[in-house]
């Protein structure tokens, strides 16, 4: 299934409904791609985050191997941040 933004413009009570039913296809080994730039959503309910930086894919990590800082820095600079410092 293909997501992009689902709860983007929603309240409280409706995101946390959605959330469960992305949750209950994620339990029933459904494969799910969720587009979204809110990323304590992606962090929330997903079990693998894969980064996208000027069109390439530049990570692909296991949610519970990173943080909101990793994916951040990767979405904004396309490299990690210890990468970023042997280049200089």
């Amino acid at each position: 299934m293909l997501l992009d933004q689902p709860t983007r413009g929603l309240d409280v009570g409706s995101i946390e409904y959605v959330h469960e039913i992305i949750l209950k296809m994620r339990m029933q080994d459904r494969a799910i791609l969720l587009i979204s730039a809110d990323l304590e959503e992606l962090f929330r309910i997903s079990d693998h985050i894969v980064v996208l930086n000027r069109g390439k894919i530049v990570a692909d990590l296991a949610t519970e191997k990173t943080n909101l800082e990793q994916v951040g820095y990767l979405m904004l600079e396309g490299k990690d941040k210890e990468d970023a410092k042997e280049i200089r």
